[in-house]
């Protein structure tokens, strides 16, 4: 006679991943941008992820003032250059304490590209930081334009004044 197994439980692990997948997904569907019918296009959603870590990438460099590392997301040499050599002056000035993506919107993808763009997109920010050498906090929520060609996205960048 052969005796029964008793029911296996799986391991702690197990029963985390279980639960934990199906609430990424939905965390992570949530801030996809939806169709009319309401679910995420599969494109939209890597470009979503792409932009998101991109600007993710950029405002931490910021931050820390590594100009060679946010300078990679200014499309235009000349530009990049001007970029770095602005953000060394800023950084002088003033000193970013924390910083937040609050929200990425990606605009129309383009049938043809208009001025090599495929897409726009705005990365809305929130910064917090102080100025030198007084040290007064300042917070202030920054609206940034970024486009899409085939080569990747791009802050959409230009030359200011750095503070003073």
């Amino acid at each position: 006679m052969a005796t029964a197994r008793p029911a296996r439980t799986p391991a702690p692990a197990a029963l985390l991943r279980r639960a934990a997948l199906p609430l990424l997904g939905l965390a992570l569907g949530a801030c996809a941008p939806k169709t009319p019918s309401g679910e995420a296009p599969r494109a939209d959603g890597k470009e979503f992820g792409a932009l998101n870590t991109s600007a993710r990438i950029y405002w931490e460099a910021v931050r820390w003032a590594d100009g060679e590392r946010a300078g990679v997301f200014i499309e235009d040499n000349d530009q990049r250059i001007l970029f770095i050599d602005w953000l060394e002056e800023e950084h002088k000035h003033f000193r970013l304490e924390d910083v937040t993506v609050l929200q990425v919107v990606l605009g129309p993808e383009w049938d043809q590209p208009v001025d090599g763009r495929r897409r726009e997109a705005q990365v809305w920010v929130r910064t917090s930081g102080y100025s030198m050498p007084e040290q007064i906090l300042e917070s202030e929520r920054v609206e940034q334009g970024w486009y899409r060609n085939d080569r990747g996205w791009w802050v959409d960048w230009a030359p200011t004044p750095p503070r003073r």
